[in-house]
């Protein structure tokens, strides 16, 4: 019997130290939370002067930050500019390079083909001597024309002036013109038995065609 009045006096105890402790919590997290209010509660607020301040500054912010934007964009443009620029320069030296290029081949043949005139007037004076020298009949006057003849001849190989082959030669239409056929006995069909004018050339440049009479 004594066992038991021990046993239900301890744990009468035991709920009596629960229910103080319980207690003691809930007037802890009463305290905590009147804590917490009477800071927010001291706090103190902004005044308007504070948040005109941060409204201004806020504001200011966002200027610059447009103005950064618009500096960004205003960068992107001048750089689709001056790539265009450099696309316009390359294709104007592109073409200032064709047009030196043509000019330079355009002068070069008008002057070719301005010696080429004077070089014809030239050869049309051989012509003019050797129709003298088969008419002079007197020797002295002939050595001297055909020291004339020599000299002019000269001239035109010192410009690169060539006679073109033609007598015995084959014919060839590229450089000889058959003003003439005739029957030759042993000659091949087609060669050239006479120069009636002989021919020359600048290069590659035709001056004058050889006259030729072939045989048929």
């Amino acid at each position: 019997m004594s066992t038991n009045n021990n046993f239900e006096e301890k744990l009468n105890h035991e709920n009596e130290c629960c229910c103080n402790s319980q207690c003691d919590c809930e007037e802890g997290v009463s305290q905590n939370s009147d804590n917490i209010e009477n800071t927010q509660e001291n706090q103190p607020e902004m005044s308007n002067e504070q948040m005109e301040a941060i409204k201004a500054f806020n504001e200011h912010l966002q200027g610059l930050n447009d103005q950064i934007d618009e500096a960004k964009s205003s960068a992107e443009k001048e750089k689709q500019r001056a790539d265009e620029y450099a696309k316009k320069l390359i294709s104007l030296q592109s073409e200032f390079d064709n047009f030196r290029r043509r000019n330079t081949e355009s002068v070069k043949a008008a002057r070719e083909d301005g010696s080429a005139d004077v070089l014809i007037e030239v050869i049309n004076i051989l012509d003019v001597i050797e129709q003298a020298l088969s008419m002079i009949k007197d020797n002295a006057t002939a050595d001297g024309i055909k020291m004339i003849y020599r000299q002019i001849e000269n001239v035109l190989k010192n410009f690169g002036v060539q006679e073109i082959p033609a007598l015995d030669m084959d014919f060839d239409p590229n450089v000889h013109n058959a003003v003439e056929k005739a029957k030759v006995d042993g000659a091949k069909s087609g060669k050239v038995i006479e120069v009636i004018s002989k021919g020359y050339q600048l290069g590659d440049k035709i001056l004058r065609y050889s006259s030729v009479k072939i045989a048929e």
